[in-house]
């Protein structure tokens, strides 16, 4: 938990500074450049989503989260407060594949001693670790299954 909590306050860090950088533009009499600045603004959001899948991509490497999880944590606006649809977007064009990462959550629980029925109900329970479908609790069991077996 901690490190996700960790991680989590640097994904947001990183994101408060792309959140930052960006500024309207003012022509010299003091009034905005509605032309410019809609441009501006325009470039500035293909900007932070490019920088948001990166950063959703590279917290995935040590989180598996759920695409519910995810989706909850990035739209949070006390983490990292996307839009939905700006989350929706993000999460769609980082192409995560959701069923392996249920197995690498199972896998941890499974380190720490769960059981299979442990497991699925951890998986699929609203609370941390969980929000993957029933889909994906049982491709992520199967999977860890099939590989203990193999070790034996």
């Amino acid at each position: 938990m901690k490190k996700i909590t960790l991680f989590g306050v640097a994904l947001l860090a990183s994101f408060a500074l792309v959140a930052c950088s960006q500024s309207n533009s003012t022509s010299s009499d003091g009034s905005s450049d509605k032309t410019e600045q809609t441009s501006s603004s325009q470039t500035e959001t293909t900007n932070v989503d490019k920088n948001a899948v990166n950063n959703v991509l590279e917290m995935m490497k040590d989180v598996p989260f759920s695409e519910k999880a995810l989706m909850d944590y990035i739209t949070d606006p006390n983490e990292l407060g996307l839009s939905e649809s700006d989350a929706k977007a993000v999460i769609k064009d980082a192409n995560i594949d959701f069923k392996e990462n249920a197995y690498k959550m199972a896998k941890q629980l499974n380190d720490f001693g769960m059981t299979a029925d442990k497991i699925k109900e951890s998986l699929t329970s609203e609370g941390d670790g969980g929000g993957y479908t029933e889909s994906e609790a049982k491709y992520a069991i199967e999977k860890l299954e099939k590989e203990l077996a193999e070790e034996k």
